[in-house]
């Protein structure tokens, strides 16, 4: 069996750094790059393990890519300096809407949440926000959310699970959206400052670009494109395609899911990526890269659980 892997990362951040949103620091990401290297792993880009994906992994080859979501500030700060240190490449899946103005999606409005304000501030700030807008949730759902919460969110405390959980799968736009604002200006404050430090600009992809690094698209305004209609999908995948490939000047072809789940997506947004001729697509499924379904399905695996198939 191949043992080929592909591995998903957010946040790389400095010690001094904050506020500490729940990912890696710098040190740790250089620490996984050397496990990786010491088991032997040739770490390439996406685009490269696309090559021998479709040749037919052998046994013998054990490939490495590393890909980063979301387009963060802290990618070009934090994580580009250790892949040069190693003299290796990684694969930068970017949001387009925070190149064109200053917005934050609410996945991320929720992260500043929840890395700077105490649990129990968030739950009295969320509970008063339900009660005013009819959204009270009795016991008996808020104790299925939870279930459902903790199998979902693996490496969060139950508190935390829930409360993601609540916000980003049970309640539905707009409430969500409004519900995570009302938070952020509640809890934490000046978006618009904040906003404009957090996301990758134009100038920073070329940058990166030029150092050798593979930029992929992660959707316009990282929606949960099945939920959308066939017109709002295609103006999902065609505006970040024409934005990137307008400040690189070259073909986008390959695109990472947001959220990512198998039900994140559908057969409608496979074939619109195909007809806007994507080479590939990567999922959040945990396995090895040579289980995947096919080529518009990759699995991933989560930094945090490189232990689990690094053989």
């Amino acid at each position: 069996m191949n043992k080929s892997i592909i591995i998903i990362y957010h946040y790389v951040q400095q010690p001094s750094q904050a506020p500490r949103m729940k990912g890696l620091l710098v040190s740790e990401f250089d620490e996984q790059i050397q496990l990786l290297l010491k088991n032997n792993y040739k770490i390439v880009t996406l685009g490269e393990f696309l090559g021998f994906y479709k040749r037919g992994l052998k046994d013998s080859e054990k490939y490495a890519v590393l890909t980063f979501d979301d387009g963060l500030k802290g990618h070009a700060a934090n994580a580009i300096p250790v892949l040069k240190k190693y003299g290796v490449g990684g694969t930068f899946f970017v949001m387009t809407k925070p190149l064109q103005e200053v917005w934050m999606t609410p996945a991320h409005q929720l992260h500043f949440v929840l890395a700077t304000s105490p649990i129990e501030e968030i739950k009295q700030a969320l509970s008063g926000w339900l009660l005013e807008n009819g959204g009270e949730v009795s016991s008996d759902v808020a104790e299925d959310l939870l279930e459902r919460a903790k199998k979902f969110y693996l490496w969060d405390n139950p508190e935390t699970a829930y409360i993601k959980y609540l916000l980003n799968m049970h309640l539905k736009e707009p409430s969500r959206s409004i519900a995570i604002r009302h938070l952020f200006d509640t809890l934490v404050g000046d978006l618009e400052g904040k906003a404009a430090q957090f996301y990758l600009n134009a100038e920073d992809l070329k940058q990166m670009r030029s150092q050798g690094m593979e930029i992929g698209s992660h959707s316009h305004s990282h929606p949960w494109l099945a939920s959308l209609s066939v017109t709002d999908q295609e103006q999902e995948i065609s505006l970040s395609e024409n934005i990137l490939e307008g400040i690189l000047g070259e073909k986008i072809g390959l695109f990472s899911y947001p959220y990512g789940t198998s039900d994140s997506f559908s057969s409608t947004t496979i074939k619109l990526l195909k007809d806007h001729q994507y080479r590939a697509a990567v999922t959040t499924d945990q396995d090895y890269a040579a289980n995947s379904p096919h080529i518009f399905s990759l699995n991933r695996i989560d930094t945090n659980e490189i232990g689990k198939y690094i053989k």
